[in-house]
């Protein structure tokens, strides 16, 4: 819509990340998990059974799920420490 009415874009468009082909799944699988977060004082991690069954739903078994295990890991973990500093402010 901003290039049609010939604006800039939005930064947090302007300034998204770009992933490498073939990480889409991974993205995905990110937000879809991050609604089974436990939320109460603060956001939780993404819970490793909801990881488990998301795998078993879609059949990712052997090195596929190690490696969304640890994608996923780390994407939490950038994350959580995201909303801890965005919440200091």
């Amino acid at each position: 819509m901003a290039v049609r009415s010939r604006q800039p874009l939005p930064d947090t468009i302007a300034q998204a990340p770009r992933l490498r082909p073939g990480l889409e799944p991974y993205w995905d699988a990110f937000w879809v998990l991050s609604t089974c977060r436990q939320i109460g004082m603060g956001t939780g991690p993404i819970p490793w059974l909801a990881v488990d069954r998301y795998a078993e739903r879609y059949s990712i078994t052997g090195d596929n799920f190690l490696d969304l295990c640890d994608i996923l890991h780390e994407m939490d973990e950038a994350f959580l420490a995201y909303v801890a500093k965005k919440n200091e402010t």
